[in-house]
């Protein structure tokens, strides 16, 4: 797992717990680890060396203005070339403004100065790189990873957590299942400055970010232009290809612009995935130096699968497509494969999930109850202590994500970038991360946001008869047919197929066992009543609710690294 870790503390037997806070990442990238270590803070990461010179130091310093930087992700519009890596632009860009909001990529930094006690935090604007945080009136932590921040038997799971967990599959503020840690804001910059007894910090707004181009561009244009950048690397590249519409763009535009060698990677379910690139009808001839790969996931993949991603995580819940980009990324990382395109973000972007159409078809002026009117929130609110106060809570929260937008299509593609996106791409990180590869996603990066956003205001949600109308209409001039109308599916589980085993028996082992079940705020009749409908008719709505209790109690039961994850090992350096 590469990432970063860091303790700004007054007190020296804190700073000394950065070697379990870096176990606590569990696997670490090919290039190494490096700590920096002093009285008063620790700040360390690994690297996953992608382009530019290998023997880049963690952190890196500039001994003349005493300005250094520990980060961890990929940043496109900087200056970069063989003879320097974004990480030594971004230290620079940062030195004439460290709360500069222009960066166009994935990441998460701490950006700190050796003798003033100055240091900031920040991550890209979508979460696509993991952060975490802990702090007291003495000392803060950060982390890319929440195992190692503090003792994870410190668990408060209220009753609001419980609810958003179930209902939705994530938390909807920085709040985790552990004590004084927080998911760090993808909407502000921390800066810190250490005083002589205290640790003082405070939150600041990002300003607007600046345009990366003209928006006269067209959407073309700039995914072009984003694939490009993407697929910059000097190792070997891969590309995730279901055969839908946004990775299919994607392996155009890397067709149409020569790029060889490539090694494709498809999952075979039913109807979906792609057999051989022959259907793709791609541009040009360097599409035939590439390799396609294809697997078909029987039971035991997938179990192996949702089990590892179980330990790899760092919140308890996750969108169930993770167990086949875990499958997936295992399968490039058999090939060395180090980057890895992929199409996610465009359904968020681009109304692209066929619920979107389902409930726009219902004339439904309150995005909200896309989320809460569904029988499973119902049923979740029914079975938790306060259930009817956590959901008109969760209301405000779904509001207060869509307050800048108007019409209910705007109000909803706002709220799930937050609700459905965050979550997906921080998924997407820790099982490609715990491969040693890098996922890159272009439709997130250069203008290509406010492109869709723009055209979002120009849909007649009256007539909308296919999921992302308007991507399908851009691309249609350069795509096939086949392409351009294949209709969206979602790679989910079969809930009753997966929960025929044993899994469901394990779930009710762990609510009756008091150790497990003393942590969850439910009502026992309730629950009872629940267990009861489960074991005689499982629908896919109480199904879906066990999932979700399943990946709680696992959660709650982690107690630590696992055994067979070791971090410090020979080569570790202490700087």
């Amino acid at each position: 797992m590469c990432g970063i870790v860091g303790i700004f503390s007054r007190e020296k037997e804190s700073v000394n717990d950065i070697f379990t806070m870096v176990k606590g990442m569990e696997e670490r990238g090919p290039d190494g680890l490096g700590l920096l270590q002093t009285r008063n803070y620790a700040i360390g990461g690994t690297r996953l060396s992608i382009t530019g010179p290998q023997m880049v130091p963690v952190p890196l310093i500039d001994n003349l203005s005493s300005w250094g930087i520990v980060y961890n992700g990929e940043i496109y519009n900087v200056k970069k070339d063989s003879n320097r890596t974004d990480t030594e632009s971004l230290l620079e860009c940062l030195q004439h403004n460290p709360l500069s909001n222009h960066f166009d990529g994935m990441f998460a930094y701490c950006f700190f100065n050796l003798n003033n006690g100055f240091a900031y935090l920040n991550r890209d604007s979508f979460g696509i790189k993991p952060l975490y945080y802990l702090s007291n009136a003495k000392e803060l932590r950060f982390s890319s990873k929440i195992f190692g921040l503090k003792d994870p038997k410190d668990i408060n799971i209220s009753s609001q957590l419980l609810f958003e967990y179930l209902s939705l599959g994530r938390s909807l503020d920085s709040n985790t299942i552990f004590n004084d840690i927080y998911s760090f804001p993808t909407d502000k910059v921390l800066k810190l400055k250490q005083e002589n007894e205290y640790i003082n910090y405070s939150f600041i707004e990002k300003t607007k970010k600046e345009e990366i181009n003209n928006n006269d561009n067209s959407l073309i244009d700039s995914l072009r232009e984003s694939v490009i950048e993407c697929a910059d690397t000097e190792k070997p590249l891969g590309l995730f290809l279901s055969g839908g519409i946004d990775s299919t763009a994607i392996a155009y535009f890397l067709a149409e612009n020569g790029v060889k060698n490539i090694k494709t990677f498809s999952l075979l379910l039913g109807e979906d995935g792609i057999t051989t690139l022959n259907e793709l009808n791609l541009p040009g001839e360097s599409w035939k130096t590439w390799t396609h790969f294809t697997i078909s996931p029987n039971n035991e993949n997938i179990n192996r699968a949702f089990t590892k991603v179980l330990n790899i995580t760092s919140e308890p819940c996750f969108p169930m497509s993770s167990v086949y980009t875990y499958l997936l990324s295992e399968m490039a990382a058999k090939e060395n494969i180090k980057v890895v395109l992929s199409g996610e973000g465009a359904d968020e972007l681009f109304f692209g999930y066929q619920s979107y159409l389902d409930f726009i078809k219902k004339q439904d002026s309150n995005f909200v109850n896309f989320y809460l009117e569904k029988s499973s929130s119902k049923l979740v609110e029914s079975m938790i202590d306060g259930g009817n106060y956590t959901k008109k809570i969760t209301t405000v929260k779904l509001n207060s994500f869509a307050e800048k937008e108007t019409g209910v299509v705007s109000q909803l593609l706002a709220a799930e970038k937050i609700v459905s996106l965050r979550p997906l791409l921080d998924r997407i990180d820790s099982t490609s991360m715990y491969h040693s590869i890098e996922i890159r996603v272009p439709f997130l990066h250069r203008d290509i946001p406010s492109i869709a956003k723009e055209m979002l205001n120009t849909l007649d949600k009256e007539n909308i008869k296919d999921t992302k109308p308007l991507l399908r209409k851009e691309l249609k001039p350069i795509l096939s047919q086949k392409s351009v109308s294949t209709p969206k599916r979602p790679l989910r589980l079969n809930l009753k197929n997966y929960f025929h085993q044993n899994k469901l028996e394990e779930l009710f082992e762990n609510l009756n066992d008091r150790e497990v079940n003393s942590f969850l705020p439910l009502k026992e009749r309730e629950l009872e009543n629940f267990i009861e409908n489960l074991r005689h008719n499982p629908t896919e709505e109480t199904l879906l609710i066990a999932i979700r209790l399943y990946q709680i109690c696992y959660f709650i039961r982690r107690t630590g690294v696992p055994e067979d994850n070791k971090v410090l090992d020979k080569g570790t350096a202490v700087i």
